[in-house]
Parts: C-alpha cells; structure tokens; sequence
C-alpha cells in the first residue's frame, strides 16, 4: 500500500518475524479474534456514502501513535493509501484541542486521531469495515459522504397555465405584463383563508411574511393542510422565473389573513376587518370562503352573512377591491329563498362576485360548472377547474425528494375556490396599471370595466356567472377613456 509521510509503520522485509511476534503480543490493540467477517453479515453501505474510502478514528489512551499500530496483514493487504483526515499539522490540530476558549469547558476530541482509508479496487468495504470494528485500537468506522447531487430542477409548466394566455381562452395576463404596471405592482393583495405553505420553492413573495393577527393571538389551520391556500396564492404571485408556475399578479404583494384564530376561533368577519385597516386604498382583499345560505345546507357567498357584508362594504367604501367567491353549492342565489341579500339593487357590498366557469380545454367553455353557484349578483367567472399552480403535488414533485410540500404542484386546482384568484389578479394587474400613471381605480370602476370589456358567458346565460374578464380590452378600455378627453382637446385646438 501507498503511505503517507506521516506514517510510521514498521513493515520491513527483514523484520517480518519480528512484526508477527508484536502483533501477537498486542492485544491491547487488536482483538485476538481476527476471523473475516462475511459479507453476507455485513450492513450495506448507505446511499450517499462511498464503497471506496472510509474514515477512521483511533481511540485515544492506547500509549501508541495510531500510525505505530500496524492492520493485520488481512486488511493491510486491502488498503491503497491512508491519509490523515485533517489537512493541518499534527502540531496545529493539537494546539486548537488544547488552547481551547473559556466558552467551553467540554474536553475536546483529539483530531489527530482521524485518518481515511482509500480501499483497492474491489475491496468490499462492508467486510473491511466489519473488520476494523474488532479492533481494539479503533473507536468509530464510518464511509466517507459523497457530495450530495443538486435536487432535481423544477420544470417550467407556464404553458399548462392557459388562463394566463390571451381572451377569450384566458385573461390575457401576457399582455397586462409589457404594460407598465401590469404585473400588479404597487398593489398588495390580503389573502383571507388558511392552509398554506410559505416555503413553496415557487412563492417567495410569502416566505416569511408574518400573519395578520390581532395581538396576541395565532392562525390555526382547521384541516390542517397547507394546500389550498399555498394553491390560491400560486395563482396570485408565484414567482416569474424559469420553473414552476408564475403568478397572474407576480409583481403585487402578498398578505396572509387567517380566518381561523386560536382566541376568536372561525372569525372570517373579524379577518377581513384586519385586512381593510391594514390596507390602502387600491389593494385587493380576496375572501376564500364561504357560507351555507338562502336557509339552504349549500355554500355561496360570505356575505350572505350581515357582518361579513358591513365589513366589505367598510372595505369598499375606502378603495379597497373586494373579490369574493360565490361558493360551490350550486345555489341559485334570485331564488325566493335568498331574499333581497343577493338583490344588487337593494343589497350592494361592492364586491365583485365570482362564479366557476368551465375552461377552453374542456366541453364547457365559459359555461357554468355545475357545483358553481350563480344569479344576478355574480359578477365575473374564472377557470373552475383544470388549473395549474402550487401545492398538492398532484402534477409535480421533485423526483429526490417526492414528499416535499416545497416542490408540490397540481394540474388540477378546481372549484369557485381556483376562479376567484383569477379575477383577484386581473383586479391587481389593472390597479397597478393605474397606480403606474399616478392614478387610483375605484372598486365600483374595476368592477365594471371587467365585466363590460370580459370574454361574454356561453351556454346557459340565465344561470348567470358573468365573463371571463379579458385586461386586454379592460386596458385600452379603461386607459383610452381616462385620457381621450386630452387627446379630444389637443386634437381640436390643433384644428
């Protein structure tokens, strides 16, 4: 074998008898018991550590160097080269063990006990390692870690994300980005739910973004999960990069209202409350929720709760854009049984109200889905299935690590729950747009410029959920009338 300077092995020709006697007489050292161990008895060695080089300490206290003490001959004859484990002297390693810091008052190990063992070509280093274990002199044998491969690289999947593409397939996001302002920047949307997860490897706009909380307090997730709201978010503000999915309002802000707390248990009112006096006007609040109404076990709208309604109102009232589910109960919301609660001309929160609609890949394009619930209330649709985003891991997950909820992605995100962040985020992109020019969109102007210029709803329209809004009509409709009347004046003074 190969060996280091630092070595001191006495393997000399002419002393062969002499080195036998001693490694008899050693016992303190090596263990009488030398028999091989068959590989058959012998741990595998894990995955991610080396079958070639193994690593080895010495006990301390045997009176030898640990280089003095020779292997047997059947271990000697298997090793290529040993080295010490540690690149500096022998002197400096002793110096850092022994002029040790007031900080601790630990014995520390002696590192020159270290050595690695390089084994020759078709060395079973099980065996060789079950062998090492029997000696006297030797207190830990381990393989040495091979460097970890980089995790799989998440794919791009922006082409599995249709709504972003141009009307009337999607809402043409594309083209809200190459305007100024269109990516939603300068506008920052409160997400009201639960369930999410901040590390997702695709949504670092909420990585580390605290809850808003009354003080004291904390979320509690009632499913404990953390898909939904990781999927509604992957929707909103994913991020804009090679991989993964990217967000329709990418460049908006993202804040995390819980609707259930430890001290005010299931308080969606109280959450959307926080939201409105921590916004500004022009910020969108997205409301994730919803009820069973109309004296009906099925879910719509959360307003259909007074509370929640006065509350959005207060929002809207300052500026703020409310979106808001119309939940998946299939209820028709004009039916007797509603009341006037869903009566737009007696019942106004100022809410834009969202209903599923079926997207183009499927046989019910812009056609309500039928779980969705709808009337006249129900202001605009979305995608209500087939959408692609974050969480779940349905779709995607890193092949290295497939339980990571950092690398989960779906296909298939679904309901009036994956409609709503659509328009929440073509609600943002057309506010940063105005902000952009110094200007601010009332709640009342986005709502109605989405659903005038919108993609118009097919099938059966007196189950109304509206439009698929479309910001490349919404933009020049709205933009060209804000500044027509100064190109009016200077084309007439011209003249």
């Amino acid at each position: 074998m190969m060996l280091s300077s630092k070595l001191r092995l006495f393997i000399l020709p002419t002393i062969n008898t002499i080195i036998f006697l001693w490694i008899l007489t050693t016992t303190g050292l090596i263990n009488s018991s030398m028999a091989v161990a068959s590989p058959s008895s012998a741990a595998t060695v894990p995955p991610g550590y080396s079958s070639e080089v193994i690593q080895i300490k010495f006990r301390e206290g045997t009176g030898l160097h640990p280089l003095d003490a020779p292997f047997p001959p059947n271990l000697n004859s298997s090793i290529a080269n040993i080295n010490p484990l540690f690149s500096l002297s022998e002197e400096r390693l002793d110096k850092l063990r022994l002029n040790q810091t007031t900080r601790s008052t630990q014995k520390l190990p002696n590192l020159n006990m270290w050595f690695q063992v390089t084994l020759k070509p078709g060395t079973d280093a099980n065996n060789f390692m079950e062998n090492l274990k029997r000696l006297d002199s030797v207190e830990i044998v381990e393989p040495a870690p091979l460097p970890a491969p980089p995790s799989a690289i998440t794919p791009n999947f922006t082409t599995n994300q249709g709504f972003l593409n141009a009307a009337a397939n999607g809402i043409d996001a594309l083209f809200s980005w190459i305007t100024p302002g269109g990516n939603g920047s300068g506008v920052t949307i409160y997400d009201v739910e639960y369930s999410w997860n901040q590390t997702h490897e695709d949504l670092s706009k909420a990585n580390g973004v605290p809850f808003l909380l009354n003080p004291g307090d904390s979320a509690i997730d009632p499913f404990n999960d953390d898909n939904h709201g990781t999927a509604v978010l992957g929707e909103l503000v994913a991020d804009n990069n090679t991989k993964g999915v990217t967000g329709i309002s990418w460049g908006a802000d993202i804040r995390l209202v819980p609707a259930y707390t430890a001290k005010l248990h299931y308080n969606p009112a109280n959450a959307i409350l926080l939201a409105v006096s921590d916004a500004s006007a022009g910020d969108v609040i997205l409301i994730e929720q919803q009820y069973p109404v109309c004296g009906l076990p099925d879910y719509g709208p959360a307003e259909w709760l007074n509370s929640v309604f006065d509350v959005i109102r207060t929002a809207t009232a300052h500026g703020i854009v409310v979106v808001e589910a119309a939940g998946n109960g299939g209820v028709n919301l004009d039916q007797p049984a509603c009341g006037s609660r869903f009566d737009r001309t007696l019942r106004d929160s100022g809410a834009i109200i969202v209903g599923a609609g079926g997207p183009p890949t499927s046989s019910l394009d812009r056609q309500r889905l039928t779980f969705s619930s709808y009337g006249s209330r129900v202001d605009l649709q979305g995608w209500g299935q087939g959408v692609m985003t974050t969480g779940y891991g349905l779709f995607y997950s890193n092949p290295d690590t497939p339980t990571n909820r950092d690398f989960w992605y779906t296909a298939t995100f679904s309901g009036t729950s994956s409609a709503s962040p659509i328009v929440a985020g073509a609600v943002a992109n057309l506010q940063g747009i105005a902000k952009k020019r110094g200007l601010l969109l009332t709640p009342t102007q986005i709502r109605t410029t989405l659903v005038q210029t919108g993609s118009p709803q097919l099938g059966n329209t007196t189950q109304h959920i509206g439009p698929r809004p479309n910001l490349r009509q919404a933009i020049a409709e709205q933009f060209s009338t804000i500044y027509l009347p100064v190109i009016s004046r200077i084309y007439l003074y011209r003249n």
